[in-house]
């Protein structure tokens, strides 16, 4: 049975819990905005978070393997990666994942598009399950393998992208035209680690390097020749995650640390928790994301929510099998092809607001608001217009919150 779950934030009762997951790692996040998230991990985990971290749905697949990055590239639409060559796709906002064989073992690291056509699974460095690239030109249809020892990479457009292959005591930084069927070596940098990048175009870069417990950052402003120290050093030993909304406004996550500049790392200012290690960011604005973290002393996993810049909320939640809170919401007849009727019982008078939301947290009707009196009440939805696929029906109350799943065919 798939568990629902009732996300309070900054909101503490005898029987809340910490939004943690016990004994597996949470490693990516994926959002689009402030209302929705998915969420990927160990064991199969798959979380959805739909109107802004109230509501939370397991879309877990069922399989013992690590699942390690996701992205959608349309509303109901999306794909997840992970260890031994797993790739599951959806074409109906996480209802069903369906795998996809692509015909090797390696442990798949992060699935990136640049568009809704062009994107690269990359794999983890290994000498054991192998290296390589695949790209899509198709929206995640068809798949090409490209061998390459290249890990890492970021890719600007279709075409464009840097990436360095795996070596000990330092790194070949490597530049591509074609979209990673060919690399070019454009440097050599001494490092402990294979760098991210970042390009902001063709031209201006940004590259972190560490060396034991420091990390530095460099720039670039001739698209990845000439590497220039801004002076910077991080104290951190790993780092997870990079984002960048701007040439100034970015992030990096690791080891307890969350990141955060506005002047390109300069210059920065930290969000700490021990032992905590944040495995990856996915922020929309200046001031709204999401970020999983791992924690190394008790094994759980958190979810966090960005309130502010770099100021980061745990998610608390009240976790129950099937959220009905106070009063039952019901569809009739669901699925549904041009219209349903939402039922909904209250047991005292209320003002209500009965609410309908796509996959990715957009608001598509607001259904009801208003004063309510006890008894049984119903409305009809009938949206002609809208494409089919995963709806959700949240209705608020002075005395609850309930959600009902609508899909359309």
């Amino acid at each position: 049975m798939k568990k629902n779950y009732l996300v309070i934030i900054g909101v503490v009762f005898s029987n809340l819990l910490f939004c943690q997951f016990a004994g597996i790692s949470l490693n990516d996040v994926y959002s689009t905005d402030s209302s929705s998230a998915w969420v990927v991990g160990e064991s199969g985990t798959i979380i959805h978070v739909v109107d802004g971290g109230m509501y939370w749905e397991d879309q877990s697949y069922d399989t013992d393997l690590s699942l390690n990055s996701i992205q959608f590239i349309e509303e109901q639409k999306g794909f997840i990666v992970g260890d031994s060559g797993i790739l599951l796709k959806t074409d109906d906002g996480g209802i069903t994942w369906d795998a996809i064989d692509l015909g090797v073992s390696y442990d798949f690291e992060s699935i990136a598009f640049v568009d809704n056509q062009y994107g690269w699974i990359s794999a983890y460095p290994s000498l054991f399950s192998g290296n390589g690239l695949f790209r899509t030109e198709d929206g995640g249809e068809d798949w090409v393998h490209i061998e390459t020892e290249v890990v890492y990479p970021f890719f600007l457009d279709s075409l464009y992208g840097w990436g360095s292959p795996s070596s000990i005591g330092g790194i070949f930084v490597c530049r591509t035209y074609d979209g990673g069927f060919s690399w070019d070596t454009l440097s050599y940098q001494v490092s402990m680690s294979i760098p991210f990048f970042f390009f902001y175009d063709e031209t201006n870069g940004f590259m972190n390097k560490s060396y034991f417990d420091l990390t530095t950052c460099y720039n670039t402003h001739d698209g990845g020749v000439e590497w220039t120290s801004n002076g910077t050093q991080i104290e951190v030993s790993y780092l997870s995650d990079r984002l960048f909304l701007d040439t100034l406004n970015g992030w990096l996550s690791g080891h307890s640390n969350v990141f955060y500049s506005n002047d390109y790392f300069n210059s920065y200012e930290v969000f700490n928790q021990p032992y905590d290690v944040f495995n990856a960011l996915s922020i929309h604005g200046a001031s709204n994301g999401w970020a999983v973290s791992y924690n190394l002393q008790n094994t759980n996993s958190t979810i966090w929510r960005l309130e502010g810049v770099n100021n980061w909320i745990p998610i608390e939640t009240i976790g129950v099998d099937e959220l009905t809170s106070y009063s039952e919401i019901k569809s009739y007849p669901n699925p549904f092809t041009t219209s349903t009727t939402i039922k909904y019982e209250l047991t005292e008078p209320s003002h209500i607001q009965l609410t309908i939301y796509n996959t990715i947290g957009e608001t598509i009707y607001v259904a009801q608001d208003g004063i309510k009196q006890q008894g049984k009440h119903t409305f009809t939805w009938s949206p002609e217009s809208l494409p089919e696929g995963l709806y959700y029906g949240v209705l608020r109350s002075e005395e609850g919150v309930s959600v009902v799943k609508i899909i359309k065919q």
